[in-house]
């Protein structure tokens, strides 16, 4: 379906929602018109594969609303952090700045010490757009917020182009703040770009979500194929800088038989929770126009290693309600566990509300395998042994694993893993070779296993 038009653009051209006028629609250019008047979130019941959840909305709602005369007309793409002592909240902001008339899209930052009432930074737009003629000159949105080596890492989308661009011009880029206040764009920037010509995410990425395990970045991520379609992509990292991406992608697409997220599967919002990756998604449809903004729902899918998604039981797990101020539903919510209950922020009209939620998710394999709960390296058996040995270890989170074979003099003899393993009960053989395939000699040996900080040996002993 190609040329349906967005509403973001036809108000932002100056133009009526009655214009009968074709602008090439994109999920970018619609966010603009949201920041506005923005329709979005919550009132919601978690009942997934995992158990359920019931989401009561802060009865204080909206807790942020926009300030037209402080030149914000709304708010959009909430991002939540908790640093064990201070909630955070980086969220899209649409208007002017003082000594700019320029209505622009940037990150604003409040926090707070209970989750509900919201303090501005007095620095507030904490992160604007780059400097003239780069990369990210234009519009900055849908942050996500990981808290890595004590600082805070903001992954955002932005263009170069406030107006012009349609959104095939969105990348990704990463900024890092000691404070969430000043902060220093990484010089590798954009560090995530769209796909080829032909491929699912051909017209535009966006919506980065990160999650940072003890030794590995994940990021979801929205794509837009030919169709207007979207999907979730996955990428990892072992620095946050340097991305790969999942050659598997899309890893999560739309439901065509589905009546609430057969077009686009949007934003993606994952934690990991109760030992898997939880994800919320909004859920989106076409209308005669375009995306239908006004039938917004919200889905909850879950995985063991953020690649098999299985979908909620009950879905749309969250809708919007009618005659309330989130009655457009449900778009783009963020959570976080606080340790004690799970909060969530949302955006609605361009106002901020809040809902919380009980811990209380039960432990169901999705798979009926058994989920260690630590590292493990067991000794291998036979010990002694000849000509081959097998090595059982566990791994009870998505990690990076290497699992070495060493000589007394500490030299590597073998290498028999080197990869990113998902949680699960592992072993492996060693045949007693080297890495140029020939037999090594009788002695004792070392098995070493590296998982995030956990280092761990056992020596073993081959007999001829």
């Amino acid at each position: 379906m190609v040329g349906l038009p967005a509403c973001r653009n036809v108000i932002l051209a100056g133009v009526s929602p009655g214009n009968s006028g074709v602008i090439a629609m994109s999920t970018k250019t619609s966010r603009y018109v949201r920041l506005a008047w923005v329709a979005a979130i919550f009132a919601w019941r978690i009942s997934i594969v995992l158990g359920q959840s019931q989401w009561q909305k802060y009865v204080g709602n909206p807790v942020l609303s926009p300030e037209p005369q402080g030149g914000i007309f709304g708010f959009s793409d909430p991002a939540l952090q908790f640093d064990g002592t201070t909630f955070h909240l980086f969220i899209t902001g649409g208007g002017v700045v003082p000594g700019d008339t320029a209505i622009g899209v940037r990150t604003y930052h409040y926090t707070s010490t209970n989750g509900f009432s919201w303090q501005a930074s007095s620095a507030n737009p904490v992160f604007r757009e780059g400097t003239p003629g780069s990369w990210d000159s234009g519009h900055i949105e849908t942050p996500s917020v990981a808290i890595a080596s004590d600082e805070f890492w903001l992954y955002y989308s932005a263009t170069p182009d406030s107006m012009a661009d349609d959104g095939t011009l969105l990348k990704i880029g990463l900024a890092t703040s000691p404070d969430g206040e000043t902060w220093l764009r990484n010089p590798t920037n954009p560090i995530l770009e769209k796909g080829s010509s032909g491929s699912w995410e051909e017209r535009q990425i966006e919506s980065p979500s990160v999650v940072k395990t003890d030794s590995l970045f994940y990021m979801w991520y929205s794509g837009v194929d030919i169709e207007w379609k979207i999907h979730v992509g996955l990428a990892t990292s072992v620095d946050g800088v340097l991305w790969e991406k999942y050659t598997g992608n899309p890893v999560f697409s739309p439901l065509r038989e589905s009546d609430w997220d057969s077009v686009g599967v949007y934003a993606p919002q994952v934690r990991w929770l109760d030992d898997r990756f939880v994800m919320l998604y909004t859920g989106l449809v076409f209308s005669d126009t375009g995306y239908d903004y006004t039938n917004l729902n919200t889905g909850v899918a879950v995985s063991e290693d953020g690649i098999h998604w299985t979908r909620a039981s009950d879905q749309p797990v969250l809708s919007g309600t009618p005659g309330s101020w989130d009655v457009s539903g449900p778009f783009v919510p963020d959570w976080i566990e606080t340790g004690e209950q799970l909060l969530m922020a949302y955006t609605s009209d361009g106002h901020l509300g809040m809902a919380t939620s009980p811990i209380d998710i039960v432990h169901v394999d999705l798979d009926g395998s058994e989920r260690p709960e630590d590292y493990v390296l067991l000794q291998n058996y036979p010990n002694p042994f000849n000509p081959a040995t097998t090595i059982q270890y566990r791994v009870p989170m998505p990690t990076h694993v290497t699992l070495g074979i060493y000589n007394l003099k500490g030299r590597e003899v073998q290498t028999l893993v080197d990869e990113v393993q998902h949680p699960g009960i592992r072993e492996i053989e060693w045949d007693g070779k080297n890495k140029q395939g020939s037999r090594v000699g009788t002695g004792l040996y070392v098995i070493q296993m590296v998982a995030g900080e956990f280092v761990r040996s056992k020596k073993i002993v081959l007999i001829r």
